[in-house]
This record gives structure tokens, sequence and C-alpha cells, in this order.
């Protein structure tokens, strides 16, 4: 009977061992919700006079540094407001103005997907993931317009992967979506930390041993009595 009373705790640890595997998000927006932030609206636009071009969010976010340099708009720890906790990301915009409808990234699997409208014809460059040194295939990405159904754009014609896993879109206005699907390849940052590089492995043993270790005291006490 002892022995039973402790199987309540051991399932509980048991899900949440699954709920850190299904939905590593959880974790993520934890983190998220401790930085500083820095909160904007439709209303604030970004832009840069030098490109001829403009940048802003169709829904609140909040982050917690927003940076231009050389044209590219970088935001750190960007959250939008419909959107799961993202990561860093940048884009950059000539000769075009830029309104994002939708974002959505996991620092875990690296797949994820953007949603913008453009007015005038010029270029975009997305990065979900700026500063990842892996490098992406393009067959693992998508870019595609709503022209009576879904347009599925080949590589090369509109748009190009660049080798820094940024997205080159040129000629297009109206909505475009970019996608990057994840095939269970790995796209972890090689230049951050050993346990931010595996941080859902190590969480993961972390909980598993103290499941071992709460199950071996269970029994060694219930065999006492």
């Amino acid at each position: 009977m002892k022995a039973e009373k402790g199987r309540p705790f051991l399932v509980g640890l048991a899900f949440a061992i699954i709920a850190i595997l299904a939905f590593p998000c959880v974790y993520q927006t934890v983190q998220a919700q401790t930085e500083t932030k820095t909160v904007f609206n439709p209303d604030d636009i970004f832009s840069t006079p030098d490109f001829n071009s403009s940048i802003r969010f169709a829904i609140n976010g909040s982050c917690s540094e927003v940076s231009l340099v050389n044209g590219v708009w970088t935001f750190t720890n960007l959250r939008l407001n419909n959107s799961q906790a993202s990561n860093n990301f940048s884009i950059t915009a000539k000769d075009s103005n830029i309104t994002i409808y939708s974002l959505r990234t996991s620092d875990f699997s690296r797949s994820g997907f953007i949603r913008y409208t453009a007015e005038g014809e010029g270029t975009q460059t997305v990065n979900l993931y700026p500063g990842s040194t892996r490098r992406t295939h393009w067959s693992e990405w998508s870019v595609t317009v709503p022209r009576s159904g879904t347009v599925w754009l080949s590589e090369g014609g509109n748009w190009k992967l660049q080798t820094d896993n940024s997205v080159m879109v040129w000629g297009l206005t109206g909505n475009i979506y970019i996608v990057r699907y994840n095939f269970g390849a790995s796209f972890t940052d090689n230049n951050l930390p050993f346990h931010l590089q595996h941080s859902i492995a190590i969480i993961t043993a972390a909980v598993l041993a103290t499941v071992v270790a709460a199950a071996l005291i269970i029994q060694i006490a219930a065999r006492r009595r």
C-alpha cells in the first residue's frame, strides 16, 4: 500500500517529461517572459530611408531589443501577440513597405513561418534564425503567394536561399508566405554553449534521473516497512 501511494508522484513526473518533450515552446515562453520588454503596436513604423522602405507589424508585440545595422532590422527575443515565443528575427526591405501579420518559430525544431504583405516590387530578406551557422537546404523552404489558389514559387525564380539561411524575395507584392520545414534534421547553432545546444536533452535526463531515484526510494521505504 505504501508503494502505491508513491505512484501519483511518479505519474506526475512522467507527464512532466512528456510535456517538456511535446511542448518545448512552454519552456521557451517562460524564458521569454523574464526578458526586459520593448513594446510596439501597429502604429509603430521601422523605416529605412536609405533603402526607401519601411517595416511594421499588424499586431501588438514586444522584444528585448531592436536594432538597425546596415539596413537590417534585428529584433531580439521577438514575440507577437498571436504567435508562439520567438527568438531573434531580422528583416531587410528595399524599395518596398512591409507589414508582418504572423510569425512563428521554434528554437528546438527550427521550423517556422512568416506571413507578410509587400507594397512595391522591391526586395525583402528574411532571416528567421539570425546567427545560426549550420546551413539549411533550399528544399527545406518554400515561398508561396495566393493567386487564385496557393502558388508555390520555385527557388531561383522570385526567391533564393542565402548562405546565412536568410531568404531573399524579390519582384512580389501582396501576401507572401515563407516557411521552413523541419524534416528531422538538426539545426543547432554550433556557436551556442553546450548546455544551450542540448538543453532539452539535459532537462529530460535530469527529470528521468529524478523519476528513477524517486522510484528506488519508494521501493526501499516500502520494503523496510
